[in-house]
């Protein structure tokens, strides 16, 4: 049975487990919802980015506005926890030998166990709603018409489709986890496996040790698993990160109260803190929500290949184990997750840029958002040298954008300066290739 018949499924009832119509052994049906969950951390991820990017603190009166900017802070740093999420579950698949997976959906789907249809938009009740409900523990310690209320709101939002908790299929994986087999287990696999030491620079470890954090400070979880009760472990920090459940109620705010903190005070949201960009952008014309202006394809064609190479160089890091250096240099695999991290910091920077661009032309009041438009394939070459000219043709496809965007008149002078750095950056990148590919072209490979 494929993923693909359970998201189509009929939306499961409040409290119901994640099951399917094929009985597989209990390390088979975890890779099964493993797979499905990081679907769901990836498009949770980019959706939570986007309405983050959407708002817009300095467009409130100076007395909010450090109300404003917290309410972003708050929405970013969930979506980096996310990201957190999404590696730990590849470590967990890695850890029990299943497949790795940066898949994510894209076009508005009928969700069954996906919590609610994948669709960027700008911050609103209705989509603050939806994000309560997905992340929500099964018993919210809130009053029950407020709570049902949001319910409402979301699946209003969400096309008239309930919203569905996603702790219902960690609780489902944990469950199962529990019964595998201990040397299913592979801990010949930590090699493999990121580490807080390697990812999670800029962020903060999630806390246990009992001291709370402040809620708008990212608290990332990047466990490695090499055992049951490293898996365990694992699983309960991202069920409570999420839910916030009481299992260490000294730990940070979870995203659930982070997001209906948030939804409350919504309510009376000064007016003009939200962009005016559009709801699922994309580069393809003829659509509603059409990028047509010719700048700011450009920009958003630019976006979608760092989007691309961020994936790239994710799964390629993946896929090696060993020390991040080599002869006091970085090694492949340090050259990577750096790579990785530099391009999650470009996501940012050209999603602020083309969320001021004109959406269309003659122009308007409405802006163009980042279309975090999925690359054709996502499979990386079998062999390492084709993996490597894979990411550097990935770079010439931008530096060609770069070019165009370089030549046109008008832009603004930091846009100009950031396009010359990125430029630079890639330039010593594709050196960097090249010096990798020279040992592999000698030999034919």
């Amino acid at each position: 049975m494929s993923l693909q018949a359970v998201k189509e499924g009929a939306t499961p009832p409040e409290g119901s487990t994640p099951s399917h119509d094929i009985e597989l052994a209990p390390r088979d049906e975890a890779i099964f919802f493993l797979l499905l969950g990081a679907e769901v951390e990836h498009a949770l991820m980019v959706q939570y980015l986007y309405a983050g990017y959407s708002i817009d603190p300095m467009a409130a009166p100076a007395e909010q506005r450090a109300t404003v900017q917290k309410w972003q802070s708050d929405i970013l740093a969930i979506a980096r926890e996310e990201m957190g999420h999404l590696i730990t579950v590849q470590n967990l698949l890695r850890c029990i030998g299943g497949p790795l997976s940066l898949a994510r959906e894209e076009f508005p789907i009928d969700t069954g166990y996906y919590p609610f249809s994948f669709v960027l938009e700008p911050l609103s009740l209705d989509s603050l709603a939806k994000y309560v409900v997905a992340e929500m523990p099964l018993n919210p310690n809130v009053p029950k018409k407020e709570m049902d209320e949001i319910k409402k709101r979301a699946s209003k939002g969400n096309a008239g489709v309930a919203v569905t908790r996603v702790g219902a299929l960690y609780k489902r994986v944990l469950d199962l986890v529990k019964t595998i087999d201990a040397g299913d287990f592979q801990s010949g696999t930590l090699g493999y496996q990121a580490d807080f030491a390697a990812w999670g620079r800029g962020n903060t470890r999630a806390p246990r040790d009992g001291v709370r954090p402040g809620p708008s400070e990212p608290q990332v979880i990047v466990d490695p698993i090499g055992d049951m009760k490293a898996a365990i472990h694992a699983l309960e920090g991202v069920s409570e990160q999420g839910e916030g459940q009481e299992l260490c109620p000294h730990e940070e705010e979870s995203h659930f109260m982070r997001f209906l903190t948030i939804y409350r005070a919504f309510q009376n949201a000064p007016k003009g803190i939200v962009k005016k960009v559009p709801v699922n952008p994309t580069t393809r014309q003829g659509q509603k929500s059409s990028i047509s202006n010719a700048t700011s394809i450009l920009w958003a064609q630019l976006s979608d290949m760092r989007y691309r190479l961020l994936l790239d160089l994710l799964s390629h890091a993946l896929s090696l184990s060993g020390s991040l250096t080599a002869e006091a240099a970085p090694s492949p695999r340090g050259r990577l997750i750096a790579g990785a991290f530099g391009e999650m910091y470009n996501l940012r920077a050209l999603s602020g840029i083309i969320m001021a661009q004109p959406l269309a032309d003659p122009e308007t009041e409405k802006r163009a958002g980042p279309p975090f438009e999925m690359p054709y394939t996502l499979q990386l070459p079998d062999l390492e040298p084709s993996r490597w000219r894979a990411h550097r043709d990935v770079l010439t496809a931008t530096g060609i954008l770069i070019t165009r965007l370089l030549k046109l008149d008008g832009l603004n002078p930091d846009n100009v300066n950031y396009l010359n750095t990125l430029a630079a950056q890639d330039v010593a990148f594709q050196s960097y290739v090249a010096q990798l590919l020279a040992p592999s072209i000698a030999q034919g490979l």
